[in-house]
């Protein structure tokens, strides 16, 4: 037994869903760093380079829904191993494209397929940690998140110089395939039969698991920390789809010079404020039930304008600064953002929950990332990243008339349901 007698289990549960979590983020990444390759060899446009972040995330995020509904309703195992194995087969594919709409469609497939396994995966952790854990436990998986950014950015920078840009998506696809196809065994042993139990049961309970899980919006507190988190997602987009080319563009990098500066200026800082903001609210939450939306609070507080101070910088020192100030304020509010509503969510629909929040910041940032890849040559991507940043007043707003309004008495109606 380790911390407040939660079980080794739960914790091995963690890491290996935190090592899924890192395979999947370096298969949907890597191809931010070969944006220059794809508009050489195939004729990409820059509105085209958007899209491949964008239609991965629209499908996602739409998709996500639906992925919480099957995450509520079937044992993580199954649904990991599944998920794993069809979106590295579709990984494998994309090495094989001849076309900007190949491309596009694999990104599609790609979406459709990775949606399925986070909304799981989380409802998985939070039901084996307690209140007391669990935030801690949630920031610590989403650093395979920062993780899978750092090493898909110089991965595929990296490949394609070696090698080809094909090779870049056939090496971590094969990968998946082989990994995939052990990982039910390894989670069926993790997860405990009685927490296996009680997710079938509620699986079975169509009243609350089946029903549309786009109604909890009607809970105040999510719904207003829906619409932050949608903000703070348009924020991380422009940043993961559109840094590594900003440093190609306005300081003359390499392909892997600027996909290693853009996510790992970023990603270090971001690992940094999720491990702070997760051990920081399983402390506070002991005074004060609402402390993961204060420190969503100060989180955005420190992101917004970090991020046009990015944008406005005139070397890749001071770029590189202010990206790690943006980081790890938006790494003290990722560690809280999913855990945050979960707390105004009965247990049984936890992964939905999750899913429409996907949904949420998926729409947001293939709308943010798009938009750049529209507008930028009209407008400048500094003056885009400064007015997505100021965007975080919004945020501020809706988060303190969440937590001062609706939060006291949504949590306690949760209580008061049994959780």
């Amino acid at each position: 037994m380790t911390d407040r007698g939660v079980p080794l289990s739960a914790w091995m549960l963690l890491a290996v869903s935190w090592l899924t979590f890192l395979l999947a983020y370096v298969g949907r990444q890597c191809i931010f760093s070969i944006f220059p390759v794809l508009q050489s060899q195939l004729g990409f446009s820059n509105a085209q380079l958007g899209l491949t972040g964008s239609i991965f995330l629209w499908v996602y995020s739409l998709g996500s829904p639906l992925g919480g509904v099957v995450g509520d309703r079937f044992h993580f195992a199954r649904v990991a191993q599944w998920s794993v194995v069809v979106w590295s087969l579709v990984t494998v594919v994309t090495g094989f494209a001849t076309s900007p709409e190949w491309v596009l469609a694999s990104r599609a497939l790609l979406g459709a397929t990775q949606c399925i396994f986070v909304p799981a995966a989380l409802a998985a952790i939070a039901s084996v940690h307690p209140g007391t854990t669990r935030s801690k436990a949630v920031a610590i998986w989403g650093t395979a998140q920062l993780a899978g950014i750092v090493v898909g950015g110089w991965y595929g920078g990296f490949v394609a110089e070696q090698l080809d840009w094909r090779w870049v998506f056939w090496l971590v696809g094969g990968i998946g395939v082989v990994y995939g196809l052990g990982l039910r065994r390894v989670i069926s042993r993790l997860l405990p039969a009685q927490k296996a139990e009680e997710r079938r049961l509620a699986g079975n309970d169509h009243s609350s698991v089946s029903a549309n899980p786009l109604n909890l919006f009607g809970i105040a507190t999510f719904a207003l920390c829906s619409i932050s988190f949608f903000i703070l997602c348009a924020m991380l987009w422009v940043i993961y789809a559109w840094l590594p080319t900003f440093f190609v563009e306005k300081f003359a990098l390499s392909l892997s010079q600027a996909g290693l500066s853009a996510t790992l200026s970023v990603q270090v800082t971001t690992a940094l404020g999720l491990l702070m903001g997760g051990f920081a609210a399983d402390r506070m939450i002991v005074q004060t039930k609402a402390a993961r939306i204060w420190l969503l609070i100060v989180g955005m507080v420190g992101a917004a304008p970090c991020l046009h101070f990015l944008a406005t910088a005139s070397s890749p020192g001071t770029t590189r600064l202010a990206a790690a100030c943006f980081g790890l304020f938006s790494g003290l509010y990722v560690s809280n953002a999913m855990a945050s509503v979960l707390d105004v969510v009965q247990a049984r629909r936890h992964a939905s929950a999750v899913g429409v929040m996907n949904m949420v910041g998926g729409v947001s940032g293939g709308l943010a990332a798009y938009l750049i890849g529209q507008l930028k040559t009209q407008y400048g991507i500094e003056r885009m990243m400064s007015l997505v940043g100021a965007s975080g007043a919004l945020s501020l707003v809706v988060l303190l008339i969440a937590v001062v309004r609706f939060f006291p008495s949504d949590y306690r109606r949760v209580q008061q349901a049994g959780g």
